[in-house]
C-alpha cells in the first residue's frame, strides 16, 4: 500500500462526505440534505450554521432524545497510520425545553467508546492534523479511547426581533495502547460560541455567530517492566529525533477561532435563499517539558513546532417550490484552507499547503402522492491542492474533479410509518503524480425506517454501508457500516 500523504486522503474523503448535520430521516434517503424539506434541515442561522441565538425559533416544542449508534471501517484503502479497523460506538442523549418568553435551552450528554486495531506506530489521536508533526514508537497495537461529552445551548430574545444564544460543550477522552509502549492518552476539548440573530420581518433573518475551540491532547509512554522506551519525534514524515527515558511526555495544543454569518430571505413567493459565510484561523503548538528544578520537582514546557490554519468558506443554498409536490433546488460552495509549520526551535518552515474547492449542485424532490416522496441530487466539485514539504523535499500539486450522485425514496407502509432508501455514486479523477491512481469510486447504500406512535414518541433508524475503491477493479478499497437509531420522547 503506498504512503498516502495528508493532502491526498483529506481531498478524497472530503469531496465525498457530507457536511451537513447528520439528521437519521435524510441519512436514510442517501444523505439528501438540499432539494427535500425536513424540520431538522431548514434554511435557517442554526440548521446550516448551529447559530444558537435561532435555537428559540427553530425548537418550538419538548423533545428528549436517545440515540445510540454503531459503526465499523475497514480495509487497505488507507494512509500509514491509519488503523486497519475502526469500531466506534456512541450512546448520545439530547433534550429540549421551551421556556416561553424565557427562551429555550437544550442540554446533551454523549459516552463514546473507540477502538482502534493495528495502528502503525503513531501515537497521536488526531495523527493527520494538517501539521508537520508526528510522535511514534516501534510497534504495531491496538488502542482504545473513551470517555464523556456534554453540551449546553441557551437562546432567547432580549429585544423585540433581536436573539441571543451561548453554547458551550466539554468533551475528554481516556486512551491506551495495548502494547509497548503502553502510552496513555488524555484527549480534552472545550468549545464556546456566541450567537446573534435579527428578523427583518418580510422572511428576512441575519445572524452572526463566534466560536472558540480549544482542544489538548497529552501522550506519556512508559515501560511496564522499567525498562526505557524509544519515542521518536517526526518533523515531516523522514526525520525524526529518538527521545529515551522510563517515561516520555509530550504534549499538543490547538486553538482556533471562527467568525461565520448568515443571511436568510425569500427573493420571490415560492422560494428561499440562504447564504453562509465564515473564516477561522487557528494553530498547533508540540510542547515538550522539561525539568526546572529537581528539588521541588517544578517543570516547564517549551514549544517544540508550531502550526498555523486559515481558513474561509461560503455556502448558497436555494430552494423553489413549483407546487406543493415539487421542489427545485440548487447549490453552491467554496472552501479555501492553507496552513504553513515550523520548527521553533530553529525559526525553520518545515510544511506549507493549500486547497482550494469549489463545487455546484442541483436537485429536486417530488411527492408523487401522500405515500411516496423521491428525490435526487447531483454535485460538481473541483479542487486544486499544492502541497510544498520543505523538510521531506516533496512538491506536489493535484488538480481534482469530483461527481457525487444521490437519490433517496420515502415511502409511507401505513400511517406515521416509512421506509427508507438511499444510494450514491461518485467518482473521484485526480491527479496521478502522486499517487498513480486515476480513479477513485464510491458506492453508498442507505435503508432505513420511521415510526411514530400516539403523539408521544418516535423511532427512527438508519443502516448503512459504503464502499471506496481506487480504480474500478476494487483491489485496494475502504468499507464502513454503520447504524443509528433515534428515540424520541415528545412527553417527558
Amino acid at each position: 500500500m503506498k504512503r498516502y500523504t495528508f493532502i491526498v486522503y483529506f481531498l478524497v474523503f472530503l469531496l465525498t462526505s457530507v457536511s451537513y448535520a447528520q439528521i437519521v430521516r435524510t441519512q436514510a434517503m442517501g444523505g439528501l440534505t438540499f432539494s427535500i424539506t425536513d424540520k431538522d434541515y431548514v434554511l435557517n442561522p442554526y440548521d446550516l450554521d448551529g447559530n444558537p441565538a435561532w435555537l428559540i425559533n427553530d425548537e418550538k416544542s419538548d423533545y428528549l432524545e436517545i440515540t445510540p449508534s454503531v459503526s465499523s471501517l475497514w480495509g487497505d484503502y488507507k494512509r500509514l497510520y491509519d488503523p486497519s479497523l475502526n469500531n466506534f460506538y456512541e450512546l448520545m442523549f439530547e433534550g429540549v425545553k421551551t421556556l416561553g418568553t424565557n427562551g429555550t435551552f437544550l442540554g446533551q450528554t454523549t459516552y463514546e467508546y473507540d477502538y482502534r486495531r493495528d495502528v502503525y506506530r503513531t501515537l497521536r489521536y488526531n495523527t493527520y492534523s494538517g501539521s508537520a508533526f508526528f510522535i511514534n514508537d516501534t510497534t504495531q497495537g491496538n488502542f482504545r479511547y473513551n470517555g464523556p461529552a456534554m453540551k449546553f445551548m441557551y437562546s432567547f430574545e432580549p429585544l423585540e426581533n433581536f436573539y441571543f444564544g451561548a453554547t458551550a460543550k466539554y468533551k475528554i477522552l481516556d486512551g491506551l495502547k495495548s502494547i509497548y509502549t503502553r502510552a496513555q492518552t488524555l484527549y480534552r476539548e472545550i468549545y464556546g460560541d456566541v450567537g446573534f440573530a435579527y428578523d427583518f420581518g418580510s422572511d428576512v433573518v441575519a445572524g452572526l455567530k463566534f466560536s472558540i475551540n480549544d482542544d489538548q491532547e497529552s501522550i506519556e509512554a512508559s515501560s511496564e517492566d522499567l525498562l526505557d522506551v524509544d519515542i521518536y519525534n517526526f518533523k515531516g514524515e523522514t526525520f525524526s529525533i529518538r527521545k529515551r527515558g522510563s517515561s516520555v511526555e509530550e504534549k499538543f495544543k490547538t486553538l482556533n477561532y471562527n467568525l461565520s454569518g448568515q443571511f436568510c430571505f425569500k427573493p420571490f413567493d415560492n422560494s428561499e435563499v440562504a447564504i453562509i459565510g465564515g473564516a477561522s484561523t487557528g494553530h498547533e503548538k508540540r510542547l515538550i517539558p522539561y525539568t526546572i528544578s529537581s528539588t521541588n520537582q517544578s517543570f516547564k514546557e517549551y514549544e517544540d513546532g508550531y502550526a498555523n490554519f486559515d481558513s474561509y468558506n461560503v455556502l448558497l443554498v436555494g430552494r423553489y417550490y413549483l407546487s406543493n409536490a415539487v421542489i427545485l433546488a440548487l447549490k453552491g460552495v467554496y472552501d479555501n484552507s492553507s496552513s504553513w509549520s515550523r520548527n521553533s526551535t530553529l525559526d525553520l518552515r518545515l510544511w506549507e499547503w493549500e486547497i482550494n474547492d469549489f463545487g455546484a449542485g442541483v436537485g429536486g424532490s417530488y411527492k408523487l402522492s401522500n405515500d411516496l416522496l423521491i428525490g435526487a441530487e447531483y454535485e460538481f466539485l473541483y479542487a486544486n491542492i499544492d502541497s510544498s514539504k520543505y523538510v521531506d523535499s516533496r512538491f506536489n500539486t493535484i488538480d481534482a474533479t469530483c461527481h457525487l450522485a444521490r437519490i433517496g425514496v420515502e415511502y409511507s407502509i401505513v400511517e406515521n410509518v416509512y421506509l427508507r432508501l438511499g444510494y450514491n455514486f461518485s467518482i473521484t479523477k485526480k491527479d496521478e503524480t502522486i499517487t498513480n491512481d486515476s480513479e477513485i469510486s464510491y458506492h453508498k447504500f442507505t435503508i432505513g425506517t420511521g415510526l411514530k406512535l400516539f403523539d408521544t414518541f418516535s423511532i427512527d433508524a438508519d443502516v448503512e454501508y459504503y464502499r471506496k475503491s481506487v480504480d474500478l477493479n476494487n483491489s485496494i478499497h475502504r468499507s464502513m457500516i454503520d447504524g443509528i437509531v433515534t428515540v424520541t420522547l415528545f412527553t417527558f
